[in-house]
């Protein structure tokens, strides 16, 4: 069949570059195992090629697909029904699949929108060769393990799939395919780069994230098939720096020492960037210097609280002194070290927050990620805030990116106006600061002037731009009235 995947185009607002990180894998590893049955397919980054809504219809038109594949997550699901809904429109006769968290996890609503025809529910790449297949023969998709459709108008969700055990069997991803390097925008130290993931799953509990696609149980790929990526990476695309996006890397530190000691033994240099995030509990003086050794120049440590207790309530299972010293080793062997943090976890109070704000400035990072929470379908969140909180009316449209204009949700003890203001205060103690300017500058590389530029104009609206329209001083004033209201927990 000729298949046509598509990414959404997830770009809202003008920045000096609108475009997407890098090429998405999930969509890759679809292309990949479809090209291996025999389908012709061809993808489309519509968020790489700026390719707005109307420009899309116009190349579904051209290439004429049997079949259309579109994938999504919460950051930008909005988008992507609009896409489904557009096409379906347009092209009803095309058979439309989803894919990815978002529709694991509101399948419903994809279908009921008429989005799409079919939903594949958890990992794909098993299951969406099925489903080709049985479109292909006509054969009644109830057949098929692992999706969601709708039958006569009823939604019919057929038994789950086991997920892949043995990743070493599934193809390398079909970079081919996708647009040119110059497409996306990156800091990399490297000349090209694509993200590579060497294990699925993460055994933690942390109620802001979702299992529905790779679940609880951490699967790993071997070293050689690993090594074997990184090898072709650079034979067929002339790579030179791979991102790290696992959930779990360094779960298992002799495993992510071993892939280390591998990578360092290639006859070619290969940069390491971790952007996921790795345990911060799980950091050795010995993997530190193994990681730098094998070309690792950025780590993202998820950090989320300064507050110990508040740590604890999110499930995270992380001692926050570990973090302290996993930062120092970072540092010492000249590994470039960031955080992630949060504002807004259930349970958080002025105190704790205050705390987190200390641990910012304490730990002299190089960067601090600072988000507000947002309560994802498909996590424990979300299921808290709808039962004991508020949740904005219009939080999944304006969720872009992993991103929200303003916070998405309420609890008692816990006002929305409480989240900005926090989550600006943490702005301030983390880039209003000569020697934190000073090590950021120091991380630029002027080839990527670009992506520096939309970095430091994105923090500066972070900083000043008040997204609730209102004053700090007025968003102080309503925290206190809401504090105070009768029935508040914490008046």
């Amino acid at each position: 069949m000729k298949v046509l995947l598509i990414f959404p185009n997830y770009l809202e607002s003008f920045h000096i570059i609108s475009a997407s990180f890098y090429p998405p894998l999930g969509l890759a590893m679809i292309a990949a195992v479809l090209k291996d049955q025999g389908h012709a397919v061809t993808v489309v980054d519509a968020t790489a090629e700026r390719m707005n809504i109307k420009r899309l219809m116009k190349h579904v038109k051209s290439i004429k697909p049997d079949l259309i594949g579109i994938t999504a997550n919460i950051s930008y699901a909005n988008k992507a029904n609009v896409t489904g809904r557009m096409i379906k429109q347009r092209f009803n006769e095309i058979p439309v699949i989803f894919g990815g968290p978002y529709p694991t996890t509101r399948f419903e609503r994809l279908l009921r929108d008429g989005a799409g025809d079919f939903i594949v529910l958890g990992e794909g790449e098993r299951t969406v060769v099925d489903l080709v297949d049985a479109l292909e023969s006509n054969t009644h998709p109830s057949t098929v393990e692992g999706i969601a459709f709708l039958d006569d108008g009823e939604i019919i969700t057929t038994p789950a799939r086991e997920r892949c055990v043995d990743l070493d069997a599934l193809p390398y991803p079909a970079w081919e395919l996708f647009p040119k390097h110059r497409k996306y925008f990156w800091n990399p130290k490297g000349r090209r780069y694509y993200p590579v993931m060497t294990s699925r799953g993460c055994p933690y509990g942390c109620i802001n994230c979702t299992k529905a696609i790779h679940g609880y149980k951490i699967r790993y790929r071997s070293v050689e098939n690993v090594i074997g990526e990184m090898q072709y990476l650079h034979d067929h695309f002339g790579a030179d720096e791979a991102i790290i996006i696992d959930d779990g890397f360094n779960h298992d530190i002799n495993h992510a020492e071993c892939i280390c000691d591998a990578i360092a033994d290639l006859d070619f240099k290969m940069h390491l960037r971790f952007t996921n995030g790795l345990r911060a509990d799980k950091i050795t003086p010995r993997l530190a210097w193994k990681l730098k050794n094998a070309g690792a120049y950025d780590i993202v440590l998820g950090i989320e609280s300064g507050n110990q207790q508040v740590v604890n309530k999110m499930g995270k299972n992380l001692d926050l002194d570990m973090v302290r010293k996993s930062v120092m080793i970072l540092k010492k062997v000249g590994i470039t070290t960031s955080g992630f943090f949060m504002v807004g976890i259930p349970g958080e109070t002025v105190s704790t927050m205050i705390d987190t704000k200390q641990m910012i400035r304490e730990l002299q990072l190089d960067r601090a990620l600072i988000s507000r929470v947002i309560p994802f379908p498909g996590t424990k969140l979300h299921d808290i805030v709808k039962r004991d909180g508020r949740v904005a009316d219009d939080f999944e449209r304006r969720t872009i990116f992993y991103s929200h204009k303003e916070p998405a949700f309420e609890l008692n003890g816990l006002p929305s106006e409480l989240i900005e203001l926090a989550f600006q205060d943490y702005y301030r103690t983390a880039y209003l600061n000569p020697r934190r300017m000073f090590q950021y500058l120091k991380t630029i590389r002027w080839k990527n002037l670009r992506v520096h530029l939309n970095f430091a104009i994105t923090t500066l609206f972070n900083l000043f731009k008040h997204k609730t329209g209102k004053k700090p001083h007025e968003l102080r004033e309503k925290v206190l009235e809401k504090l105070k209201s009768p029935g508040n927990k914490h008046s």
